[in-house]
């Protein structure tokens, strides 16, 4: 089932001269998300702040993602040093509201946004995948049960701080 799912998705870089019309037409369950890919998106990666993709079929989208470079300062209390860790930032991720519920966030990830940064770990040092997740135990979960975690071993998190929306949880995985 997965692979005949797979064979209808296809990925394209957001480009505003191709996908103006389609992107207007995208509704997420989260105001925000729906409002960032109507908006902020075209000039986020005109600029480059980062990078969104679509997932679609037959010109609908299924879902977006948006992919930037970072880094996660963290205070080593023992050595009293800061280190800076390489990161993939997923910054924005969201499902179209009448594919919420089917899996798609679990196969998206797994099969176009995973992938994605395992190729960009082939070419620049990246330790880990971060995001800032809306506090929602559901969507927490989703996120825990792809193998993200809040903690990051014995270190202390003193310089990782949220986004504008207090609302969000710092969350990483390392690409292993």
């Amino acid at each position: 089932m997965i692979e005949e799912i797979l064979n209808v998705l296809h990925e394209e870089r957001l480009d505003e001269d191709k996908h103006l019309r389609t992107v207007g037409e995208f509704e997420s369950l989260e105001e925000g998300l729906t409002n960032y890919l109507h908006g902020e998106s075209f000039e986020y990666n005109r600029i480059g702040k980062g990078n969104t993709y679509l997932i679609l079929h037959d010109n609908i989208i299924v879902a977006y993602y948006t992919l930037k470079a970072n880094a996660v300062e963290l205070y080593d209390e023992e050595s009293d040093k800061i280190e800076s860790i390489p990161c993939v930032e997923i910054a924005k991720f969201s499902i179209a509201k009448e594919f919420k519920g089917k899996d798609f966030g679990t196969l998206i990830f797994n099969y176009f946004i995973k992938p994605k940064i395992y190729h960009i770990r082939e070419m620049l040092a990246i330790e880990q995948i971060i995001l800032f997740s809306v506090s929602r135990k559901k969507v927490i979960k989703f996120y825990k049960d792809l193998g993200f975690d809040f903690q990051i071993g014995n270190k202390i998190e003193k310089y990782i701080k949220e986004t504008d929306n207090e609302d969000c949880k710092f969350m990483y995985m390392y690409c292993n």
